[in-house]
């Protein structure tokens, strides 16, 4: 086996080879310039090309502990639903509520609300995002699409509306909507929307919310429209059965008696 010798540089060397480094920048002092300006003048072009963007957060606290308890088993021997009415189990329970506030359903009736809530038929969301994203000045040489206008869409899409409205869905939850918790452990959802229109950022945030808070509300009051409506069913049945019974023993009740006889 060879030895192996370590090789020892001396202090002198070391201030040498530093020495004939900083000499050769000296040197090559314009190319460095050219090189410092170079990346300047990059950095002022690619911010140039840029737009601002602006970010509106909106977060709330999703309760999810169980209403119902054990009164679900026993409701369900007679025929009852509770799980609409348990505020942490079924749809909402867990991470659900993220995908609920980027589903389809909820995104699409935030997208076709009006900006201005107390104007009929006033600019949607959708319309909005179609002008400051430049969508919409890219159709003009396109008629059938250079005139979509969602304001004056009815509850029925055409085609061709439905198609570009799935469009900006996918855009805006691939590209400016996040959605999750502040962390894996709590209870509060943050919901963030950056895009190039602060309107927008701060109308998609709120509104994404409320819709998701309404449809809570919606599955709450149908589950417990349901129980009743079946509890109505059954007492009417039971009214019924006993009107029944009582016109049957009246019936065969004799009406004049005489003891005597």
């Amino acid at each position: 086996m060879k030895d192996s010798k370590e090789e020892y540089y001396s202090l002198n060397e070391i201030v040498r080879v530093i020495s004939s480094f900083l000499v050769y920048l000296r040197r090559k002092w314009w190319v460095l310039l050219l090189v410092g300006l170079g990346g300047a003048g990059l950095g002022l072009v690619y911010h140039s090309f840029q737009k601002s963007k602006y970010e509106a957060v909106c977060s709330f606290i999703l309760e999810e502990k169980s209403a119902a308890g054990g009164l679900s088993g026993l409701a369900s021997q007679f025929g009852l639903s509770l799980g609409g009415l348990n505020a942490g189990g079924g749809l909402f329970a867990g991470d659900n509520i993220l995908d609920i506030l980027r589903s389809k359903k909820v995104v699409r009736e935030v997208l076709l609300s009006p900006v201005d809530s107390t104007v009929q038929g006033g600019q949607t969301l959708a319309d909005l995002y179609l002008d400051f994203t430049g969508i919409r000045n890219s159709w003009k040489q396109k008629p059938a699409l250079a005139g979509i206008n969602f304001s004056k869409a009815n509850d029925r899409l055409s085609p061709i509306e439905d198609s570009i409205l799935n469009i900006i869905y996918k855009k805006v939850t691939e590209k400016n909507v996040q959605v999750d918790r502040t962390n894996k452990q709590g209870s509060i959802i943050r919901v963030a929307v950056t895009v190039q229109n602060s309107l927008f950022a701060r109308l998609m945030s709120e509104r994404l919310v409320k819709e998701a808070a309404k449809l809570y509300l919606d599955i709450k009051v149908g589950t417990a429209e349901a129980n009743i409506a079946q509890l109505q069913g059954r007492s009417d049945s039971l009214l019924m059965l006993l009107n029944r019974k009582s016109f049957t023993a009246a019936a065969n009740q004799l009406l004049d008696v005489n003891p005597a006889a």
